[in-house]
């Protein structure tokens, strides 16, 4: 068994949960996942098995972990990639999104329409604040409304995105920072996710599991 292949397999019927997550001290940190058992179809698609309370226990094994956010919880699915949005931060370029001239929307539209462009891209995953420079004088919203400044810094596929979504509404530019370097995986839950640069899984005996627990 490895991660792609539970990533595979797990799905909402297997009733998936995350039963705990377990800081090593060292530069691993380990997720408690178990699940019902399953069987393969004849698509080669996993279904739950048949066997009464069969279940299974895995911990994942995550070695320098970048960002984190998973916690105890259920879930019904498991993506593990080395190409997916929330990896912009360590893999693509970097820069701000600057602004220049008038423009025809409010501070307000301005920000909703990034908030939309980012939604669509990385959902709930990070929040908008993250990237955006939603700054304020005497208690406005200043942006994209003062004729010029800043109104993000972020990876360069999200800044793409802002630009687009302002397309006809501000004049923009890219003025590029840096390239992360190195190489990064993601683990994504239902509503959390985990970045690092490795990760491996082990299957545990459920038994032993259930004593200690």
């Amino acid at each position: 068994m490895n991660l792609q292949q539970l990533a595979d397999a797990l799905y909402d019927d297997l009733n998936g949960y995350i039963h705990r997550v377990e800081d090593t001290g060292t530069d691993a940190l380990l997720i408690h996942l178990g699940c019902d058992d399953w069987v393969l179809n004849e698509q080669q698609q996993s279904i739950r098995s048949d066997a009464h309370d069969a279940q299974r226990r895995f911990v994942i094994r995550c070695r320098q972990v970048m960002e984190s956010n998973v916690r105890p919880t259920q879930t019904g699915e498991l993506i593990f990639t080395d190409h997916h949005p929330l990896l912009w931060d360590y893999t693509e370029p970097h820069g701000g999104l600057y602004y220049a001239g008038e423009t025809t929307a409010s501070a307000h539209e301005i920000l909703g329409r990034i908030y939309d462009a980012q939604t669509r891209i990385l959902r709930s995953w990070r929040p908008l604040q993250h990237y955006a420079n939603s700054y304020r004088r005497e208690g406005n919203l200043i942006f994209g409304t003062d004729r010029a400044g800043l109104l993000a810094r972020g990876p360069k596929p999200l800044l793409d995105a802002y630009q687009t979504a302002l397309d006809g509404v501000l004049r923009t530019y890219f003025v590029p920072s840096h390239t992360p370097q190195g190489k990064a995986m993601a683990l994504i839950f239902d509503d959390c996710f985990l970045i690092c640069r490795e990760a491996e899984i082990m299957e545990t005996d459920v038994s032993l599991q259930t004593r200690h627990e």
